[in-house]
């Protein structure tokens, strides 16, 4: 027997009986209740859910469309079948115009049983629908963002890349001594849970710093009265059927989580933290651009996000980064800032962000290089036709509004073969090999990077250990 809760709207308790013996011949074991009347119908609705509502066409005090109406406005979802007597023919056709499932006259109730099995499938697979039309747009929704995210991360790793570089050019520039450190607000405790055994991931150390640094300020911002901000660390395993939060696919993932004790967020807020330029803080605070770089950044890693948070209960946000089984590189802890190491060869530089653009000039200009800097791949193009000496590496930037840096590269070593190519990217790795711009293998450095690690990359290039891995 099949259960099944069963609403009659019906003044005859004879006629209930009925409609109730005809479900059980259907193979349903019924749990019904009788109601005829408005406000009986309608507390009968607010006390449990329901299967089905069986109403009859006509009764004293109430009649089908009205009771039609009583259920519309509580549950649309909820399937409506008519059983009564002979009606008129429009009678009929309008009940069914205005949504019932079906009609069965009381004289035939045999057929009572099938039509309420077609009406509860029927429903189902319409709720079925729906939720997965629901998840589709909210997949397109995330999508999107992601696109629109991981360009906001790409444009703030340039901002980033001037920012660090100019800063440590400042460093060089200035006379020895302590430099002075931001220290944490005295009224905010720092609690670190890390695993000892993390899985490795596959990302880039400065943005995941960059991830961590937006979401601390985030919940630095939602505890102005102080709080706690815990750091965990921790290996997981999502499993297929398993409830995943947020849907995050089955696999293996080195987690990390920063929580607060914060002021929280509801439903509606946490629906569109990572949309850019969203932001809850008043005017002239928050650009709206902090959790839409953490979302872009973490995607760019083929990682997921998850968010628990609710109004006065703080926030937690969980990043799952895939595991990988490749060797790590290892890390080194910060250490005083080097000079970058020099040269003397002829750099063609094309860079259309004008900060990482300047930077990057004066890093090698002041390491010894002779630059020839573009703006974009015409200019490139350009200076690599008409400079009279010989032109020894090309740094270009991966991704540039009139001609991307591969495109750029294939036309200047047709002009001059044996010059040595250097790619910049605001992008991660494998965004960027998703999209087919690179080759594996290709000479690259990631931003945000230091002067430091950008002349180092450079003379590398120049003496072919990572130029012959890309040929």
């Amino acid at each position: 027997m099949n259960p099944l809760s069963v609403l009659i709207v019906e003044d005859s308790p004879a006629d209930a009986t009925l409609m109730v013996r005809a479900l059980k011949g259907a193979g349903f074991e019924p749990l019904h209740e009788r109601v005829d009347t408005a406000d009986a119908m309608q507390q009968a609705l607010e006390r449990q859910s329901w299967d089905v509502v069986l109403s009859d066409y006509s009764m004293p005090a109430f009649d089908a469309p009205a009771a039609l109406a009583v259920l519309r406005e509580h549950d649309d979802d909820i399937p409506f079948i008519v059983v009564s007597g002979s009606v008129g023919e429009d009678a009929a056709v309008a009940i069914m115009q205005a949504g019932a499932a079906d009609y069965v006259m009381k004289d035939r109730l045999a057929r009572l049983g099938p039509a309420v099995v077609s009406a509860v499938e029927g429903a189902r697979v319409r709720r079925d629908r729906e939720r997965l039309e629901q998840q589709l747009q909210e997949a397109q929704r995330l999508e999107a963002i992601g696109r629109l995210a991981g360009g906001v991360a790409h444009d703030f790793n340039n901002v980033l890349t001037a920012i660090l570089g100019s800063s440590e050019l400042l460093f060089l520039d200035a006379p020895a001594g302590q430099p002075p450190r931001e220290e944490l607000h005295n009224d905010i405790k720092l609690v670190t849970e890390l695993a000892p055994d993390l899985a490795a991931v596959r990302a880039d150390p400065g943005q995941l710093e960059q991830v961590l640094v937006n979401l601390a300020v985030n919940a630095r911002d939602a505890m102005p009265n102080g709080g706690t901000i815990t750091i965990k660390s921790y290996n997981a395993a999502v499993r297929e059927g398993d409830a995943a939060p947020d849907h995050v696919p089955p696999g293996r993932y080195a987690v990390l989580q920063l929580s607060d004790t914060g002021v929280g967020m509801d439903a509606e807020t946490q629906a569109r933290i990572f949309e850019p330029f969203f932001t809850t803080k008043e005017r002239g605070k928050g650009t709206g651009l902090g959790l839409a770089t953490v979302y872009g950044i973490v995607r760019q890693s083929g990682g997921h996000i998850a968010v628990e948070s609710a109004p006065g209960a703080g926030s937690s946000f969980r990043l799952y980064l895939p595991e990988v089984h490749e060797p790590v590189a290892p890390t080194r802890g910060p250490g005083p800032v080097a000079r970058p190491v020099t040269g003397t060869e002829t750099v063609l530089l094309a860079e259309d962000e004008p900060l990482v653009r300047l930077l990057a000039r004066r890093v090698l200009e002041q390491a010894g290089y002779k630059v020839l800097v573009a703006a974009g791949g015409s200019e490139a193009l350009e200076a690599a036709e008409h400079f009279a000496g010989p032109i020894h590496l090309l740094l270009t930037d991966v991704v540039m509004p009139e001609m991307n840096g591969r495109v750029l590269a294939q036309r200047v070593t047709a002009l001059r073969p044996a010059i040595r190519v250097l790619y910049m990217t605001g992008y991660a790795d494998e965004a960027v090999a998703k999209h087919g711009v690179l080759d594996p293998g290709t000479a690259l450095i990631q931003k945000p990077f230091t002067p430091a690690a950008l002349a180092r990359k450079v003379r590398e290039a120049l003496e072919g250990g990572a130029a012959e891995a890309r040929s």
